[in-house]
């Protein structure tokens, strides 16, 4: 009952994989395998083909990196999007989409997933937030895209914007896509996936980011609905502090040149109204070559 959708990096997928979801699943269930082999389809493209050959009424979206631990993981998966409301399921969000672009992590963050490096230079990081959380699932704003799970009949309301291209973004994108349609999102924690890959935040990651937030601009912030309405204005304050101070951070760290960092940062402040000292120069010049140097030396240093 559950179609399990996969965009590939190679032609066929790992063996070891496909064993590992036949033998937890525990529902009648195909793979889908988008093969991208070659890097003929963005990830919106390849999910939406996906989908369209789809021939059950759940769908989960996966990436080609990770392992199930969880047997039966498929009657969770089909429990869980049988509440009323529901839009998408995953195991990692947040609770907020603020003006300043920024990953799940920004508010509140909700995650059950364990990250292992396959190369060994990093030790195993099992993610459990909130700290002792007791229930089965939480409601979130944003999702991470490394599972994301639906009902297939929702993907009539939304779909995987193909205006956008690339293979980032289309998490937040389709996330704000079922909150704007009227759907919750949850993450889920009675699924336990390990994951091969930590995400690498470079240039075109960044881009990306600004093309998602400049589509849904006019919407935000959205917070996630249990959160106090008296409480949004200080919160959003905290957030975006926070938030634009990373990110000015996390793009010269990818090397962006000083002028693409100004004309994003000068972007975000258009949007919040704050923080106009990072774009102010000479101080704008003296803070891009602080941060980017100190960067360089760190990355010597690990080497």
């Amino acid at each position: 009952m559950i179609s399990i959708i996969i965009c590939s990096r190679k032609p066929q997928l790992d063996e070891l994989l496909l064993k590992n979801i036949n033998d937890t699943v525990g529902v009648e269930h195909e793979v889908v395998c988008i093969d991208n082999s070659d890097n003929q389809y963005s990830i919106f493209s390849a999910y939406n083909k996906g989908i369209a050959f789809s021939q059950y009424p759940y769908i989960c979206l996966v990436h080609d990196d990770v392992l199930f631990h969880t047997n039966g993981w498929g009657q969770h998966i089909i429990s869980h999007l049988a509440v009323e409301g529901v839009g998408l399921c995953g195991i990692a969000g947040g609770d907020i989409m603020s003006r300043v672009p920024s990953d799940w992590l920004a508010f509140n963050p909700s995650v059950h997933i364990t990250h292992t490096d396959k190369s060994g230079l990093k030790p195993q990081e099992k993610m459990f937030l909130p700290v002792g959380y007791p229930h089965t699932s939480k409601s979130v704003v944003l999702l991470d895209g490394v599972f994301i799970c639906a009902r297939k009949d929702i993907f009539s309301l939304i779909r995987f914007d193909e205006t956008f291209g690339g293979f980032h973004g289309y998490d937040y994108d389709i996330s704000m896509q079922s909150i704007q349609t009227g759907f919750k999102n949850y993450v889920v924690y009675d699924i336990d996936i390990e994951h091969f890959s930590t995400g690498r935040l470079d240039a075109t990651y960044f881009r990306a980011l600004f093309n998602i937030w400049r589509k849904w601009i006019h919407v935000l912030p959205v917070f996630e609905q249990g959160i106090d309405f008296t409480s949004r204005d200080e919160i959003l304050r905290k957030v975006e502090k926070t938030r634009i101070q990373k990110i000015f951070k996390r793009m010269i760290r990818a090397y962006m040149t000083q002028k693409e960092v100004f004309d994003l940062m000068s972007e975000t402040i258009d949007w919040t109204g704050r923080y106009k000292y990072l774009t102010i120069c000479p101080i704008f010049r003296i803070k891009y070559w602080y941060v980017r140097i100190n960067s360089e030396l760190r990355n010597k240093m690990n080497n």
